[in-house]
């Protein structure tokens, strides 16, 4: 992944100096390329996570979903070449894994492990720096919350909210049913608008990686997918 990374940056970046892409499209690439990396790296840190703990069900034994929503510069598409990424993340519903483990320790712990495999060190330095600061309570709340409880924060705390530093809009990755509950309803869309009372790109149903799949269509954590997550 970080050779990946290293590749798609000398292209833009030689793009950049040659003056074949302005300013715009520059950030713009920028940002595909982090939220492209974030999305497979979720991906793999579910899948990594459920075979240690167990599938995340719901109380009626549902298979709870994850959306990753990123927020400031990654947002807006305007990250530059040493932007963190503000994210927080989302998952559908409080529950249980088919291992008896709490949902809330689950994505925790997914949380926890994005953030210490994205920045630690290879090919001479991290991948991307996580930074989880603009989700609820700031570095006092949890690093993911269940839906219903990010909505009711929404709702009635978007001042607090607001005041850790208020995003550009946002962009969603995720497992099929947490960006279906975010798009369908477009609850968290109103939300984060009465929230943060501005403007801006808030974009949770277009393809993530402009590959022709959705960032929410595309499950995290899939069986399906059978690359091996080391040497990120």
């Amino acid at each position: 992944m970080q050779r990946f990374r290293l590749a798609e940056l000398l292209r833009i970046g030689t793009r950049d100096l040659l003056g074949l892409s302005d300013l715009f499209q520059t950030t713009r690439e920028l940002s595909l390329l982090a939220e492209t990396i974030l999305q497979f790296c979720v991906e793999m840190v579910f899948k990594r996570l459920t075979e240690q703990l167990g599938e995340p069900r719901s109380a009626s034994q549902e298979p709870v979903t994850l959306a990753a929503i990123g927020m400031g510069k990654l947002a807006g598409r305007e990250l530059n070449y040493s932007s963190d990424l503000d994210v927080q993340f989302v998952y559908s519903a409080e529950g249980k894994t088919t291992r008896g483990i709490a949902n809330t320790e689950f994505f925790e712990r997914l949380a926890r492990t994005l953030v210490r495999e994205l920045k630690r060190p290879i090919l001479g330095g991290a991948i991307y720096e996580l930074d989880l600061r603009l989700r609820p309570y700031g570095r006092g709340g949890p690093m993911a919350l269940p839906l219903e409880a990010y909505a009711r924060l929404l709702r009635g705390e978007g001042r607090v909210l607001g005041a850790t530093g208020a995003p550009a809009g946002a962009t969603c990755s995720g497992r099929s049913g947490a960006g279906r509950a975010l798009r369908s309803t477009g609850r968290i869309l109103r939300l984060l608008g009465a929230a943060y009372g501005r403007g801006g790109r808030t974009d949770l149903s277009r393809p993530l990686s402009q590959g022709g799949q959705s960032g929410a269509g595309r499950a995290i954590g899939s069986t399906t997918s059978s690359r091996d997550t080391a040497g990120w």
